[in-house]
């Protein structure tokens, strides 16, 4: 009896440890990455998690995203994104995530600027991979 019993734990154990994690656990690291991507001023760690038919608030598309990014990461020398809130809904092959961010840049040790913004993410998975396809924010 004892054998069966280990032998069932062992099996639930492989199998448990070899499952894919949740759709809204990889959509939430993948917004860590860009978050840090952001932080550390590395533009692939954003730009991989854009989908190429990205778009976002004002008009906003992925190569003006780029853009938009040198430019903030030439203007400071420091950039911080902090994430306050965030809440991730999956349905299907389509996610919505919402929250909040605090954003800072600075060129020295005391912030220059920085706001607080709502955002709404739509994520949208594509061969097994969550891509942020629409980003709007105020």
């Amino acid at each position: 009896m004892n054998r069966l019993f280990s032998s069932i734990i062992l099996t639930t154990l492989l199998l448990t440890s070899c499952s894919e994690p949740p759709d809204e656990e990889v959509i939430n690291h993948n917004i860590d990455q860009a978050i840090a991507g952001l932080s550390n001023k590395e533009m692939d760690r954003v730009l991989d998690n854009l989908s190429p038919e990205f778009t976002g608030s004002h008009k906003l598309d992925k190569k003006s995203a780029m853009r938009m990014m040198a430019f903030h990461f030439m203007r400071h020398k420091e950039v911080n994104v902090i994430s306050t809130r965030r809440d991730t809904t999956v349905i299907g092959d389509t996610a919505v995530t919402r929250g909040t961010a605090i954003l800072t840049g600075q060129s020295s040790f005391i912030p220059e600027n920085g706001r607080l913004i709502s955002y709404t993410g739509h994520w949208e998975k594509t061969e097994d991979k969550w891509f942020l396809r629409k980003l709007e924010w105020n």
